[in-house]
């Protein structure tokens, strides 16, 4: 008899799902966790020198994952390599979020590589709109090897970070649009996406300059 490929299980007072992964982890499906006030405040400065106060709300479960407290930057578009393509057909779909701002961006830092792992929607999207290769976005810089790897939606042959880095970064090519996903570790062979140990960042004022495709959250 093959072994469940799905449990149940409780975290942050909530009753998820996971599913075993590729890698004999198990993966919390995603959801969303509620935010805990931290009134931790970060002065960023872009490479122009300008200022911007932002403070950083983490969620429930965020002090599980290796990866905070964050270390967040503000870092140009142009600075990131890709590892992953975005599907075109999405960006005109994605035309209102929340997350423009004030979720960072998902970076990997290798010497000093700056590798974007997630968020490849919202760069092409601000790429597209913006038409502005040093556009500054918030990031939060992490070392992949604290992080997990999974396929994602498709199946694939990257079963290891160092597949990713030596396969298509080094060699500039893309995988195709989601079929990866990165998450982090939370104990007990539970593994939960990164974007929901992340912080959310509030900006006192505005990072991105107005654009009638893109809505900040107010």
């Amino acid at each position: 008899m093959a072994a469940p490929r799905l449990k149940t299980l409780t975290i942050g007072g909530k009753s998820r799902t996971a599913q075993l992964g590729r890698s004999g982890k198990w993966w919390i499906t995603p959801g969303e966790f509620p935010l805990v006030a931290q009134n931790e405040v970060l002065t960023l400065t872009d490479s122009d020198k300008n200022e911007f106060k932002v403070k950083l709300n983490y969620t429930q479960i965020s002090h599980l994952a290796g990866i905070n407290p964050a270390v967040i930057r503000l870092i140009p578009l142009s600075s990131l390599r890709l590892h992953e393509d975005y599907d075109p057909s999405n960006i005109d779909k994605v035309r209102t979020t929340q997350y423009w701002q004030d979720k960072p961006l998902l970076v990997g830092q290798i010497e000093n590589v700056l590798i974007l792992l997630d968020g490849s929607t919202r760069t092409g999207k601000l790429s597209t709109a913006y038409g502005n290769p040093d556009l500054v976005v918030p990031a939060q810089v992490v070392n992949p090897n604290d992080l997990e790897l999974d396929t994602w939606l498709q199946p694939q042959d990257l079963l290891t970070i160092e597949e990713v880095w030596s396969d298509y970064v080094a060699q500039n090519k893309l995988v195709k649009p989601r079929q990866t996903r990165f998450g982090v570790s939370i104990g007990d062979d539970l593994v939960i996406s990164v974007a929901e140990v992340q912080p959310v960042l509030t900006f006192q004022k505005p990072l991105l300059p107005p654009h009638p495709d893109i809505k900040l959250r107010s």
